[in-house]
């Protein structure tokens, strides 16, 4: 992008510091049919991919990673925060799309409901709430975690089904 002719950077122009917030999803979890998709961790290649996910993110010049409180999201944002030496905190509301008891499905079922959910979000489609529901939770908790931290670049580590 080219500098403008005042010399300030864009995020600088007119007097007004424009903030960016990244949007992560968690890397490779670690999938097992003995606990529920809301306590996997991250596969060993997941691990190895959030070291790539620094890199990436280093451009941004973050102040902070904020990630759900679920596992694999946490250590996504640990991970990548350790290797930037930036702060790490886990917030609650920014899990992913509620559906406790909905046990392991096969991949194309699994993919078939979310675009479902996707799709008609004010409709019940499976799991606790609907797509509706979810987006509202999460956008209240993105609100939340910008507030907390008011200024600077944001990374959020969160799920694909919100």
């Amino acid at each position: 992008m080219r500098e403008p002719r005042s010399g300030k950077s864009p995020s600088q122009v007119r007097g007004t510091t424009i903030r960016k917030l990244i949007l992560v999803r968690h890397s490779l979890p670690a999938i097992t049919g003995e606990e529920p998709a809301s306590r996997w961790q991250l596969s060993e290649q997941g691990r190895r991919r959030c070291e790539r996910l620094a890199g990436l993110l280093a451009a941004h010049h973050l102040a902070a990673i904020v990630t759900s409180t679920e596992p694999k999201a946490i250590e996504t944002g640990q991970i990548a925060g350790e290797r930037l030496g930036i702060p790490v905190e886990a917030a609650p509301n920014l899990h992913e799309h509620e559906r406790p008891g909905t046990g392991l499905d096969t991949l194309e079922r699994f993919q078939a409901k979310v675009a479902r959910l996707l799709e008609h979000p004010s409709e019940w489609v499976f799991g606790a709430e609907t797509g509706d529901e979810a987006r509202e939770r999460f956008a209240t908790a993105v609100e939340d975690a910008l507030k907390q931290h008011p200024a600077g670049n944001l990374a959020i580590v969160s799920h694909g089904t919100v």
